[in-house]
């Protein structure tokens, strides 16, 4: 033993990168796969918490909330309504504040949203009418309105190039979130 020097040999070295390129070519891909739905996963997520946070938000104050889409700007968020002062003007929003959950966030890009149905009807789908916002309320109750929104993740493209389709749906009693992987109607 005397005349070695401490350290690896070159052998060693080839063998840990040769074991090191295997784990890699296991682990990239699925890293990559789960990647394709992690903005829908996150948009469910959000979404999910924003309508809890307005179900509470309504339930405390007695107050009607909505939930706003700019479709324009990709902006969601919770409103709550302030009552007209006089006799004859509409209703006014502003925006709510809640120190425990996020109250606004922007769609990813590679979400569209296709179809938005409110109480059976699709909101985004009118003949001769442009949207470019819809909304979904909360009653002081603690009821959501019946709500259905059918998208596309452009991050996640079938082998025939199609986008995956998914759908959110509202609990109207729970105000809970729900994922389906593909498109529903009512």
């Amino acid at each position: 033993m005397l005349g070695t020097k401490p350290g690896f040999s070159f052998l060693e070295i080839v063998v840990v990168l040769l074991i090191l390129g295997l784990i890699g070519s296991v682990i990239i891909p699925n890293l990559q796969f789960r990647a394709a739905d992690y903005q829908r996963k996150e948009l469910v997520q959000k979404l999910g918490a924003l309508v809890r946070a307005g179900w509470q938000q309504a339930l405390q104050s007695q107050q009607l909330h909505r939930v706003w889409f700019d479709l324009k700007t990709k902006i969601v968020r919770l409103e709550r309504v302030i009552e007209p002062r006089g006799e004859g003007q509409k209703p006014r929003y502003e925006p709510v504040n809640v120190a425990y959950a996020t109250t606004q966030f922007t769609l990813p890009d590679a979400i569209t949203i296709k179809q938005f149905f409110i109480q059976s009807s699709d909101a985004l789908n009118q003949p001769g009418i442009k949207v470019e916002s819809v909304w979904f309320y909360i009653v002081p109750e603690g009821l959501v309105q019946e709500v259905i929104i059918n998208a596309l993740d452009g991050n996640d493209i079938d082998p025939k190039g199609q986008a995956h389709q998914f759908s959110l749906i509202v609990n109207p009693f729970t105000a809970q979130l729900s994922l389906y992987e593909s498109f529903s109607k009512i």
